[in-house]
């Protein structure tokens, strides 16, 4: 079976040799195999594996900017040319946005942009006969709230299960004559040693030499997280009003 990634290097593959203008402006029979490539690509792609793929900015890196632009310009434009509406963006408009998701999303994915477009299509949203710049970055900003929301949950998740595959009674039985230990084991009963959702640890070397405890600081890294979060979709929310 295919993979998200060999599909990528065919959709690459088939991009070579291609004008980012030519794209932009091609009926869809000049340009199907290239719009069947994305759509190998589409099929494949869910949150978890655009949010786990390669940044914009080491994708420009790797492959150079033109090549980035002409992928962002083909999934602008095989969105466009799926939506039935009257008044639609320009090639020339394309190419531009293209370029500004490339300069101002850098630390986002193509990925992340595949799925905005293809939820988006699958959404049944109404576009009331006009799809412009300001409606598509209005996608773009809903799905990376989207993002946004996701990344806080796998945070948590990811925090919650550290904390519960800490084995206490052998780091105890390891670290009993360490007096910061002795510390965190009388504030651990305080608190009722199973609780372990309310216990900071940071292990400064293998063997647990020194150690940072503060039950308070779980509550503290809770709010910093959500507040991250928080400001990630002001942010996201602010570029796509000042568009």
């Amino acid at each position: 079976m295919a993979t998200i990634t060999s599909q990528k290097i065919s959709l690459l593959q088939s991009l070579r040799g291609q004008d980012t203008l030519g794209i932009a402006i091609s009926e869809e029979k000049d340009i199907l195999q290239l719009k069947m490539g994305l759509f190998k690509v589409q099929r494949l792609v869910t949150l978890a594996t655009a949010v786990k793929a390669k940044h914009l900015r080491e994708v420009t890196q790797n492959l150079g900017e033109e090549e980035v632009l002409k992928i962002l310009v083909l999934v602008i434009k095989c969105f466009v040319d799926s939506v039935k509406v009257k008044n639609k963006i320009s090639p020339f408009e394309m190419i531009e946005l293209a370029q500004h998701l490339l300069a101002e999303y850098f630390a986002e994915t193509l990925e992340d942009f595949i799925l905005a477009f293809k939820e988006a299509k699958f959404s049944g949203q109404n576009f009331y006969q006009s799809l412009g710049t300001e409606e598509i970055m209005g996608i773009v900003g809903k799905y990376l709230n989207k993002k946004a929301e996701y990344l806080e949950e796998e945070s948590r998740l990811k925090y919650k299960n550290k904390l519960d595959d800490i084995d206490f009674a052998s780091w105890a039985e390891e670290t009993k004559n360490n007096p910061l230990v002795k510390e965190a084991m009388l504030q651990m009963a305080e608190i009722g040693g199973g609780d372990k959702h309310k216990i900071k640890m940071k292990h400064i070397s293998q063997k647990y030499e020194n150690l940072a405890y503060n039950p308070e600081l779980i509550q503290k890294q809770e709010k910093i997280e959500k507040l991250q979060g928080e400001i990630y979709q002001l942010k996201n929310q602010l570029k796509a009003k000042n568009q």
